[in-house]
């Protein structure tokens, strides 16, 4: 974790409140990793994230399976997907006005 950070959990998601300047993101979009991913993903939000973004998950089959929420000045997330199956999922990052930015992740137990 970066130094000063501050972390909120719940279920299998944490979201890490820390120094933009010490995690590797960029303004408009977000990085997931490792990729493919076993256990728990790591998801490096942008700059610009404000409160009442999310991240959607969706399935193969265009079907969103998770929506987690992201509040304004988290900067990382960490995400389980021991309850998700095997197979190829895409996340996207949703602000508010419903601009989206998306990643395709697999997942692989």
């Amino acid at each position: 974790f970066p130094s000063h950070d501050t972390r909120f959990c719940s279920d299998a998601t944490c979201s890490v409140m820390a120094s933009q300047s010490e995690l590797p993101n960029e303004n408009s979009s977000f990085k997931v990793s490792p990729n493919p991913v076993a256990e728990t993903a790591m998801i490096y939000l942008p700059k610009t994230v404000t409160d009442g973004s999310a991240i959607e998950i969706y399935n193969s089959t265009s079907q969103r399976v998770k929506s987690l929420r992201v509040n304004s000045g988290t900067a990382l997330m960490f995400f389980g997907v021991e309850d998700l199956s095997q197979g190829t999922y895409l996340l996207s990052l949703v602000n508010p006005n419903g601009q989206r930015s998306s990643q395709k992740v697999v997942v692989s137990h």
